[in-house]
């Protein structure tokens, strides 16, 4: 399954199975729930954003 070129600001994850989820194409800089999102599929360049988004779901401030 994958999401494509999607505003997923503020989306939020829960407790599913996203085993293979492509996420490839999409801002994940806004996700909530990133800690459940395992095994899904990104490029290198959205590392970024779902670290700001790992960071945010743990209330972690960079300073």
């Amino acid at each position: 399954m994958a999401i494509d070129d999607c505003d997923l600001t503020l989306a939020e994850f829960d407790d599913g199975k996203y085993r293979g989820l492509d996420l490839r194409g999409n801002d994940l800089s806004g996700l909530r729930g990133v800690s459940t999102l395992k095994r899904i599929i990104i490029d290198r360049p959205q590392l970024q954003g779902l670290a700001e988004a790992f960071a945010s779901d743990l209330e972690i401030t960079v300073d």
